[in-house]
């Protein structure tokens, strides 16, 4: 796909993105363009670079959730232990600033605990609900929506039992999101712009929707 030339294109000489190093190594790993299992050198110097982005962040007062969910998923795909990075359990310090929010959690936080193996804080579920159960018509809402669709979709597929996740609420709410996301998709296979195709796409993807066609 040309987006995946284009990214590589715009990474910088030190084989890196600047501040979107841990969102770009991702990308690449999601689009099967990169695997970082140590055999490419190309790869080890864009993993070493997302060591050294992270290292260089610790070091300041504060991260927000969401700068914390980017590294530990950034490091995960380049084969660090995000609980082990250079004496410093990140998993653990998400999950507890996730504890202490008072207000909206990025379901991106929630999706990296998962992929970290940890189990949810009690509140996750209530703030899932409400991003599924939002009326708001801002379209970044959509990208929410799929996010949280992902995040649900990997505690569920870790723990093989729908448990908890899957009370009546939250079932019916995941079921309407996935079914609505099926209603937009357009002809070309698009779900309108390049960034909310990929989340949708692998939301529905991830919820048992192998049949989804992609045009793009």
């Amino acid at each position: 796909m040309r987006y995946r030339g284009w990214l590589k294109k715009k990474r910088s000489a030190s084989w890196g993105w600047r501040d979107y190093t841990s969102r770009a190594v991702v990308a690449l790993y999601l689009a099967s363009d990169a695997n970082f299992n140590g055999t490419i050198l190309e790869e080890e110097l864009m993993a070493k670079q997302t060591e050294l982005k992270t290292a260089v962040a610790l070091l300041r007062s504060s991260l927000t959730n969401s700068e914390l969910s980017m590294f530990i998923n950034s490091l995960l795909v380049t084969c660090h232990n995000p609980r082990k990075f250079y004496g410093i359990n990140l998993v653990t310090r998400l999950k507890e600033q996730v504890k202490e929010s008072k207000g909206f959690t990025h379901p991106l936080s929630y999706l990296a605990l998962c992929n970290a193996q940890e189990s949810w804080p009690q509140k996750a579920i209530s703030d899932l609900n409400n991003i599924f159960n939002s009326s708001s018509n801002y379209p970044f809402i959509i990208d929410l929506q799929a996010m949280a669709i992902i995040a649900i979709s990997c505690n569920v597929n870790k723990s093989g039992d729908v448990g908890e996740l899957f009370l009546s609420e939250t079932l019916t709410l995941y079921e309407n999101i996935v079914n609505y996301f099926m209603e937009l998709q357009l002809e070309d296979g698009s779900f309108g712009n390049v960034y909310t195709t990929a989340l949708i796409t692998h939301a529905l993807i991830s919820s048992g929707q192998s049949t989804v066609k992609v045009g793009i």
